[in-house]
C-alpha cells in the first residue's frame, strides 16, 4: 500500500503545472480545504490516496483501501479500511446510490432510519406518515411515525435495552449487511478524533476524509416527518440509547455541521442516516454433514467455527434437544488455534406410546446460547446473538408382516398366516368359526369327554428384515384377552433372547363372556429390550388355557426401527 500511495503522489506533482499551484495558495489564503485524491486497483479492490492542504501549511496524507464488494439491499458497496483504526466500513451510507463526490450529494446521502428500528420502508426519504405508536419493537409499518419522542409507545422500550440488542448483526431488527453493525459511539468517535474531523470546516473534513460523509440532513419527527438541513448537517446515530434528565427516550447520534463535529442525544423517532460497521466480535457459525434431514439413530457430525480464536469454550456452552451426544466422545478441537471443534450427536427416536411406531417427524437442535462462549480476550463474548441449527428427523421404520411361519400346535395351518391380514376381516367383527383364512388352535378332547382349547401354540415367525422391534402385533379372530406376552427374539447366531412386554387390545367388548371379536392385540415391548436385537425371527406363545372358544390368528406384524434406539 506504501509503494502505490509515493507513485501516485509523484505522478502528481511531476504532471501538475506550476499555474495550478499559485491557484492553489490563492485558495488557501482564503481559508479553504484543498483536497485531492487518486486511485490504483489492486489485487483485492483499490487503494485511493488522499491529499489534503489547509490554510495552516498542513499537509495530510491518507492511504484508503477499498475491498472487494457486496450486494446489499439491491445497492452495490465498497468495503474501505480505515487508515488509523484498521476497521472495516461500508463506503457510503445505507441507502446511498454512491459513495459521496462532494459533501451535497444528494445520490450518496442515503435513508434515514428511527433509531433502532429495522427496514421496513419507513426509512425510505420519500414515506408516507402516521401518527400512531407501535406497540412492538418489531415493527411492520411502512409509514414514518411522527409527534411523539419515540416510534414505540410508552413503556415497550423505555430505556433502549430491547433495540439496542437487536439492531445488531444477526438480529430481528439488524439493518445492515451479514457481518456489519450500526456502529457504537466509541465506534465513530474513534476514527472522528484520529481523522482530525472538527472545527473549522468540518463538514468539508467529513467530507474528505476516508468514509466521504455527506451532509444528508435529518427527518424530522416534530414537523410531519420534514427533512431539514441537507446541504448543512451529518447526523449519524450510534447504537447507544439514552434518557433525559426529564424521561425522554432518546439515543446518541453524531452531528456535524461547519462548526463542529458533537456526539448528543435526540428522540428515538427522528431520522438519521446510517453507516455500517464491520463487527469486531467473534463470530459462530454452526454447520452439519447432512442435507437438513437426517434419520434418527444415525449420528451426525456437527462443526462450530469461530471467526477468531477463543477460549473457554466447553460442552455446557451447547444446547442439544431431542438428542444425545456419541457415548465415549465431547466437544473437539480440530484447529490448534482454537476457531474450529466438531460434537458427534445422535438424532431422538419419538413414538407415539401405544402404537410404539413414531408419533411425528422430530427436530434435533444445536443450539450455542447468547453470551456463552468467552472470545479472544476477557469480558468479550464471541457469542453476542444466539446461534442454531435444526435437522429434521425420523428413525427409519418397519413394519412387516411374517413371510414364513412354522408353529407346533396344527402346523399345516402354519402358512395361513403369513403376509398380510384377511382384507375382509374388520376390527369389532364377530368371530367366524373354521375361517379358512385362519390359523385355528387344535381341540383336544380329554379322556372324560371334556373339550379343552388349551394347548397353547407357538410360533416360528420369519421377517424379511432384521429390525429392533418395538412392537408386535396379533391380529385374533377370536378370543381377544389371553396371550402374547411370551416372546424370543432369534438373533443371526441362532441364540433365543427373552422379550418382556405388556398387551394392549384395540378392541375390548363390554357384553360379550366369550369375547369372539376381531382385535388387534399389540405387545409392547419393554424399554430395555429394545436395545436387544435387531431380529428377523421371533417364536411367540399364542393361546387361552381355559376360554371356551379357540384363538384364530390371522398375521403377526413386528413394528421396529433399523437402527438401535437410544
Amino acid at each position: 500500500m506504501t509503494n502505490t500511495a509515493k507513485s501516485q503522489l509523484s505522478h502528481f506533482f511531476k504532471n501538475t503545472p506550476s499555474s495550478a499551484f499559485n491557484q492553489f495558495k490563492h485558495l488557501l489564503v482564503l481559508s479553504l480545504l484543498i483536497t485531492f485524491s487518486f486511485s490504483a486497483r489492486t489485487a483485492l479492490g483499490s487503494i485511493t490516496t488522499v491529499v489534503t492542504f489547509d490554510s495552516n501549511s498542513r499537509t495530510k496524507v491518507q492511504c484508503v483501501e477499498t475491498k472487494a464488494r457486496i450486494l446489499f439491499n439491491g445497492q452495490t458497496y465498497g468495503l474501505i479500511t480505515s487508515p488509523y483504526t484498521g476497521r472495516t466500513w461500508l463506503d457510503r451510507n445505507l441507502g446511498a446510490t454512491r459513495t459521496a463526490i462532494s459533501s451535497t450529494d444528494a445520490a450518496a446521502y442515503g435513508d434515514l432510519y428511527q433509531w433502532g428500528r429495522k427496514q421496513d420502508g419507513h426509512e425510505s426519504r420519500t414515506s408516507g406518515t402516521t401518527s400512531v405508536q407501535k406497540d412492538s419493537i418489531f415493527s411492520t409499518t411502512d409509514k414514518f411515525i411522527t409527534g411523539s419522542f419515540d416510534w414505540v409507545s410508552a413503556g415497550v422500550d423505555n430505556d433502549g435495552s430491547k433495540r439496542a440488542s437487536v439492531w445488531i448483526d444477526g438480529e430481528a431488527n439488524d439493518i445492515c449487511p451479514v457481518g456489519f453493525n450500526v456502529p457504537t459511539k466509541m465506534d465513530l468517535e474513534n476514527e472522528m478524533t484520529l481523522a482530525g474531523i472538527d472545527a473549522p470546516n468540518t463538514l468539508d473534513k467529513a467530507f474528505s476524509s476516508f468514509l466521504r460523509i455527506p451532509a444528508a440532513g435529518f427527518r424530522n419527527r416534530a414537523t410531519g416527518g420534514a427533512i431539514l438541513n441537507t446541504v448543512s448537517l451529518a447526523a449519524l446515530w450510534t447504537r447507544n440509547a439514552s434518557v433525559s434528565t426529564g424521561g425522554v427516550q432518546q439515543a446518541k447520534y453524531l452531528s456535524i455541521d461547519r462548526t463542529g463535529a458533537n456526539y448528543n442525544s435526540l428522540d428515538r423517532a427522528y431520522g438519521m442516516s446510517v453507516r455500517c460497521i464491520k463487527s469486531k466480535l467473534v463470530t459462530l457459525e454452526i454447520t452439519d454433514d447432512t442435507n437438513g434431514k437426517v434419520r434418527a439413530g444415525k449420528f451426525v457430525t456437527f462443526k462450530f467455527e469461530f471467526s477468531k480464536p477463543v477460549f473457554g469454550f466447553t460442552i455446557k456452552d451447547v444446547n442439544i434437544k431431542n438428542g444425545t451426544i456419541k457415548a465415549g466422545t465431547t466437544l473437539t478441537p480440530v484447529r490448534t488455534d482454537n476457531t474450529l471443534w466438531t460434537l458427534v450427536v445422535r438424532p431422538a427416536q419419538e413414538e407415539d406410546r401405544n402404537s410404539g411406531k413414531p408419533s411425528k417427524v422430530s427436530f434435533l437442535s444445536v443450539t450455542v446460547p447468547a453470551g456463552s462462549v468467552v472470545g479472544t480476550k476477557d469480558n468479550e463474548n464471541a457469542t453476542k446473538s444466539s446461534r442454531r441449527i435444526e435437522l429434521q428427523t425420523a428413525p427409519s421404520f418397519r413394519s412387516l408382516w411374517a413371510v414364513d411361519a412354522s408353529v407346533n400346535n396344527n402346523p399345516s395351518l402354519a402358512d395361513r398366516i403369513t403376509g398380510i391380514p384377511d382384507s375382509r376381516l374388520e376390527l369389532g367383527d364377530r368371530q367366524q368359526l373354521n375361517d379358512p383364512h385362519s390359523w385355528i388352535e387344535a381341540r383336544v378332547v380329554n379322556a372324560d369327554g371334556s373339550k379343552n382349547y388349551g394347548s397353547r401354540a407357538i410360533f416360528t415367525l420369519t421377517y424379511a428384515e432384521s429390525i429392533y422391534i418395538r412392537s408386535i402385533v396379533i391380529r385374533e379372530t377370536f378370543n381377544t384377552r389371553e396371550g402374547g406376552q411370551t416372546v424370543w427374539g432369534i438373533d443371526s447366531e441362532g441364540n433365543q433372547v427373552r422379550l418382556y412386554g405388556f398387551g394392549r387390545d384395540t378392541v375390548v367388548p363390554a357384553n360379550s363372556n366369550l369375547r369372539g371379536f376381531v382385535n388387534d392385540r399389540t405387545i409392547m415391548l419393554r424399554p430395555e429390550v429394545r436395545k436387544k436385537g435387531p431380529f428377523k425371527i421371533i417364536k411367540i406363545v399364542v393361546g387361552s388355557g381355559y376360554r371356551e372358544t379357540p384363538d384364530a390368528v390371522d398375521a403377526i406384524q413386528i413394528n421396529g426401527t433399523l437402527e438401535p434406539p437410544i
